[in-house]
């Protein structure tokens, strides 16, 4: 056989090939790790090469193990914890840089008790049509692994795979990070400093002012502070995320040599997300567009959002949803109260509400609720949510814990009247040859780069209220 392939290839090339030969026949097991076991000068010698050790790990029958695995799991991974998601009304294909929503907020003013009143008082007054301008909420997630180590997650013995273990990571990490814009204020902060306490060197212990929201943050995340989330200017520096400790609500970070001092009562947020501001700069979230009460004077926002004017010279809750003052009051007469408000107006019947865990118990204390209830998801047969089920004014609502939702406000709204659209499906590779895995030219890794993308918006913004609560 050796003779064979010598007789029919140039010397050289025939004698290398022989050799690789002999090489694999000794491999005991044959299988995808096998070149593993060549020597390096020989993959050389044949024109091999790649990041580890001469193998290339990285196949186009690889890329499309994970794209499918994208679409198998995506439901799970997005929904798994958000429930919000769940209920929400799901379209695909849908794209362009913007959405335009029209809002009529009333039919003008054509009533009377006469016929020639009634068109005297259509002609002084006719409908008010507005529409509102909705840019794409955008998230990205990134993981990074070291190439060396992936030959040995490939074989039978392994227990995990790191490509799809990376795969997985980055899917998880934006979708955190979609959803902390969606249940943000659209400046990009996070959370907010009550107490600033440097422990050593450039090492800073932060208390925050809600301690669920420790919970928003991961570790060797990169924050920027500002002094409100509206403010024009960054405080200096940054810090470095090194622990988060939900149990007393607070993080520590280091500040190195970037000049920042952490300052109590400013607010956090991912460096490159919150700016230097004074408007909107990330995708609007929930309280974006029903801002709290404590953001209001006498009920109204005072602003323009997405083109439109929130002011007293508009319907208030058709621009800006419905805000309730529930600090220090019981928290299930509390909801009540505003769902029976919410049901006065048409198609602005809540049959959701939406708070932290965290509240969900302090309801259920409150309530002597002692049935647990496994709420079905709507997009899975696999996952049920914890919840209850309140009767209110308004009709049936399912209440449920969403882990993105600030411990100090509670949302009622309706999920037939939200939309979220994606123009081929949530989660894509972010390079722009459809990639999930990019090699690094300059280091000796990998990066599993994802983006979850989509415009989410409520149809009727009049079908979303926010209660401020106490925590």
């Amino acid at each position: 056989m050796f003779q064979f392939i010598k007789g029919l290839l140039p010397r050289r090339i025939g004698a290398l090939l022989a050799l690789a030969v002999v090489c694999l026949l000794a491999v005991p097991s044959i299988h995808g790790m096998a070149v593993a076991h060549v020597p390096v000068a020989l993959l050389h010698a044949l024109g091999g090469g790649g990041a580890v050790m001469g193998m290339a790990f990285l196949t186009a029958n690889d890329n499309a193990i994970l794209i499918q695995y994208l679409d198998d799991t995506y439901p799970l991974t997005l929904i798994q914890n958000r429930p919000f998601y769940d209920r929400v009304t799901k379209k695909s294909d849908v794209g362009g840089s913007s959405v335009s929503l029209p809002l009529n907020l009333g039919f003008g003013g054509g009533q009377g008790g006469t016929f020639e009143t009634a068109l005297a008082n259509a002609q002084v007054g006719a409908g008010v049509n507005l529409a509102f301008t909705i840019p794409p909420a955008v998230g990205y997630g990134i993981a990074v692994l070291q190439n060396e180590t992936v030959p040995f997650t490939q074989t039978r013995q392994s227990a995990i795979d790191q490509q799809t273990l990376a795969t997985k990571a980055a899917m998880e990490l934006a979708a955190q990070d979609f959803t902390a814009k969606i249940f943000g204020s659209g400046f990009g902060d996070l959370a907010t400093i009550s107490t600033a306490t440097n422990t050593s060197g450039s090492t800073w212990k932060l208390v925050l002012t809600i301690p669920t929201d420790a919970n928003k943050f991961n570790i060797n995340g990169v924050l920027n502070s500002k002094a409100t989330p509206a403010a024009a200017s960054l405080d200096a520096g940054s810090c470095t995320v090194l622990g988060t400790n939900p149990l007393d609500g607070s993080i520590v970070v280091d500040v190195g040599a970037t000049g920042m001092t952490p300052t109590a009562t400013h607010v956090l947020g991912i460096a490159g997300t919150i700016a230097a501001s004074t408007s909107v700069v990330t995708f609007p979230g929930i309280f974006g567009w029903c801002p709290p009460i404590t953001s209001r004077t006498a009920g109204v926002v005072g602003d323009t959002f997405l083109g439109v004017t929130r002011n007293a010279s508009t319907s208030v809750v058709a621009t800006s949803g419905w805000a309730f003052d529930g600090r220090g009051k019981a928290l299930s007469p509390t909801i009540n109260s505003a769902c029976g408000q919410m049901a006065n107006l048409e198609n602005s019947r809540p049959k959701l509400a939406l708070m932290n865990p965290v509240t969900l118990a302090r309801l259920a204390i409150e309530r002597d609720d002692k049935v647990r209830y496994d709420m079905k998801s709507n997009l899975s047969a696999e996952m049920f949510f914890m919840g209850m089920d309140l009767n209110t004014p308004a009709g049936h609502v399912e209440a449920f814990g969403e882990a993105a939702c600030p411990a100090d406000k509670i949302v009622l709204t309706d999920p037939d009247q939200w939309i979220f659209g994606y123009p081929d499906r949530p989660f894509q590779p972010s390079d722009i040859q459809g990639n999930v895995m990019i090699p690094s030219y300059d280091h000796n890794r990998t990066r599993a780069a994802i983006t979850c993308a989509g415009f989410l918006y409520p149809t009727n913004p009049a079908a979303v209220g926010v209660i401020s609560i106490s925590l």
